[in-house]
């Protein structure tokens, strides 16, 4: 039986990850129709009483802003339009807001011209480089927020001076929202319902905004009502800001940053992999288009892994979730190692430390030894079970497809890992001492807790920084 994977994805750059991702499969399967395996990501629809198929539709829920579909009309229908039924001569129009036309390669695909990259294009939101149909119903918006791309944020439609930010304003959103509350037990159920067998359920988020909370508030509502409470093969995937950024948060936004991480770990999922919006490269990385283009890599290895259950892979590498942060995520790019993966909190990330476990995923063509890229040799040598230390296998390759950056035409993507460290111990540890000194609110305890049984979770053997004892460990 077919295995298949859904993804919700919570945020204007989390989307356009994912259609990055949805791209690739939609390329994979035109390149082979008859293998039943690139179906995992793919719904595909037969027109009635026809054996062909008519539309492929991606399993994925976006959640984005009112104007986050860009230039794409959000009245696309496959059957007659119920608003040409009305009669709108007497309908004065109020406001009207700027309107995007389609760049030269969306025309292109509306009209079934070849495409030639998008690098000279407009890439400002998802839809610019979706080469697949998402259902409308499957697009749900946040009707009072609007994108803007020139800080990637999302601002309050009429003032545009509030942003989208704060753990709280996320969670209140999904409650007070209908379409956002009525999403789990109307798309996410139809979605499921659709499915033979769901293997896997991704999550992708923008951290450094409220849609954590949505995203919280929904997973929390996914878990118990489609996966009976269990959820060890759903994986979040949390797009963040690095270190430096944290630092020059304000205190409110430093706890805040802390409240939504230790809600998502106290959440029932398999793992949490951080993916650092701001990870060093050489590549000529100028938006988010290829920012995330980049970091869709990681996302699809995982995604396409070969005869084993994601939650198998999770149980390894997070030692059965007693460890759900990974926070080593490296590519190997041509010759160079990209770390994609960072840390949580204020702390610059330890190079050095101890390795918990780690996953190596391989290219379906990779058939050279990747010793040179991860060496669990040597993390054996230091300690590392070697029953945490994984190597599975893609079912694809990544290959360069036009609404991807022409960076990539040339590049050799052999694989990737995931990893856990003991290097998250030194940011739970200051999150812990941070919120010890500025929080007052009534979570001020049970942050603590959780920070403390955090800070264990990731301490290797008898390891203490300079300064601390053995009383000071938690």
């Amino acid at each position: 039986m077919m295995k298949e994977t859904i993804t919700l994805s919570y945020s204007q750059i989390a989307n356009q990850l994912v259609t990055h991702f949805n791209n690739l499969q939609d390329d994979r399967f035109h390149e082979n129709p008859d293998s039943i395996t690139n179906l995992a990501h793919i719904l595909p629809k037969a027109t009635k009483g026809s054996k062909f198929i008519s539309n492929l539709y991606p399993r994925s829920i976006l959640f984005d802003y009112s104007n986050g579909t860009g230039a794409l009309d959000p009245f696309i229908y496959f059957q007659e339009n119920p608003m040409n039924s009305i009669d709108m001569k007497d309908v004065q129009t109020i406001q009207t807001t700027p309107t995007l036309d389609l760049n030269h390669y969306q025309n292109n695909l509306n009209k079934g011209k070849p495409t030639v990259g998008l690098d000279n294009e407009r890439t400002q939101f998802w839809s610019d480089f979706a080469k697949v149909t998402y259902k409308p119903t499957c697009v749900i918006k946040h009707p009072s927020y609007v994108y803007d791309p020139e800080t990637s944020k999302g601002v309050d439609k009429n003032t545009h001076s509030q942003k989208f930010d704060g753990h709280q304003l996320g969670v209140d959103t999904f409650q007070d929202i209908e379409a956002f509350h009525d999403s789990i037990d109307d798309q996410v159920r139809k979605m499921f319902e659709e499915s033979n067998n769901v293997n896997a359920v991704n999550a992708v988020v923008e951290l450094d905004s409220a849609w954590s909370g949505v995203c919280f508030e929904s997973l929390k509502h996914l878990i118990d009502d489609q996966l009976g409470g269990k959820g060890s093969k759903v994986m979040l995937w949390s797009l963040q800001r690095d270190y430096k950024y944290v630092r020059e948060m304000t205190i409110t936004g430093k706890l805040d940053r802390i409240q939504k991480l230790t809600d998502l770990g106290n959440l029932d999922v398999g793992g949490i992999a951080s993916l650092n919006l701001d990870f060093p490269s050489t590549l000529p990385i100028v938006n988010p288009w290829a920012k995330t283009s980049v970091l869709s890599i990681p996302f699809d290895f995982f995604n396409n892994i070969k005869d084993v259950d994601i939650g198998e892979v999770l149980y390894k590498l997070t030692d059965g979730g007693q460890q759900k942060f990974i926070n080593d995520v490296r590519t190997l790019w041509n010759d160079e190692v990209l770390h994609l993966g960072g840390g949580l909190f204020t702390n610059k990330p330890d190079e050095d430390a101890y390795t918990f476990a780690k996953s190596v995923v391989t290219s379906q063509s990779c058939i050279e030894d990747i010793k040179g890229f991860e060496d669990f040799d040597a993390l054996v040598a230091k300690s590392t079970p070697r029953l945490y230390l994984q190597t599975y296998k893609s079912r694809h390759d990544i290959k360069y497809t036009d609404s991807m950056p022409s960076f990539f035409q040339n590049a050799d993507i052999p694989a990737c890992s995931l990893g856990v460290t003991s290097s998250l111990r030194g940011d739970f540890k200051s999150m812990h001492d941070f919120v010890s000194k500025y929080c007052r609110s009534d979570v001020r305890e049970e942050l603590k807790n959780d920070l403390e049984n955090l800070v264990e979770s990731y301490t290797h053997g008898f390891e203490y920084t300079d300064g601390e004892d053995e009383d000071d460990v938690y």
